[in-house]
This record gives C-alpha cells, structure tokens and sequence, in this order.
C-alpha cells in the first residue's frame, strides 16, 4: 500500500461486519479472489478463440462468473476492494460487448464510487 494515495486503503478494504472475519477467512476470500480472476482470464480467452472461429459463445456465462464471484466476495470484501472492482470492470466489459447499455453503466457507476 502507498502511503501517497487515499484511496489506497479502500482498495483493500474489508467489509465491516458485527462479527469480523477472521484472518484466515480473509485470506482464504483474496485466494479465492485471485483463483476466480484468472478462472475469467482463461474462459475469456477460450471464448475469444471460439469467437474467432466463428462459433457461437455465450458471453452470460463470462457475465456469471463476475456475478457469483462478486456476491460470494462482498461477503468478506467492500465494493471498494480492489479484487470486487476488477471482477466489475470485467463484468462491465461483458456489459459492452453483449451492448447491455444499462448493465455496463450501473457496473461503471459502482467502479467510480470509491473514487469520488
């Protein structure tokens, strides 16, 4: 973490809850966290290759993987939490690419927040 930004310490934020997770909740959720970001990375990948094919993908299921892993996070991580706001800048993408206009821009108001 750097001391020169503010946000810094939202980027890593735990969510505050009556019961905090313990340390080893916490890092088995950024495990998690890590594993599930290179799960899309791979199925991202798959799916641009299929594409290039020319055959037909499903991208909701590029768009699920954000989801579960979004709701199954926020139960350790803040949405300010660096690991949640990759996944929904990732969905966001989804979003765009499937020109769901409302999905991408509720995704791209959700990434800002932290930053305002």
């Amino acid at each position: 973490m750097c001391g020169h930004f503010p946000q810094d310490k939202a980027k890593v934020k735990i969510r505050k809850l009556n019961d905090p997770p313990k340390a080893e909740a916490i890092r088995d959720m950024v495990r998690y966290a890590r594993n599930v970001i290179e799960e899309f990375r791979r199925a991202k990948h798959y799916k641009y290759i299929l594409d290039s094919w020319g055959e037909f993908t499903c991208m909701s299921e590029l768009l699920e993987i954000c989801e579960l892993s979004q709701e199954k996070m926020s139960s350790v991580f803040e949405d300010s939490n660096v690991y949640m706001l990759h996944m929904m800048y990732q969905a966001m993408g989804v979003c765009l690419y499937i020109q769901d206009w409302e999905g991408a821009l509720r995704y791209g108001q959700k990434i800002i927040k932290p930053y305002r």
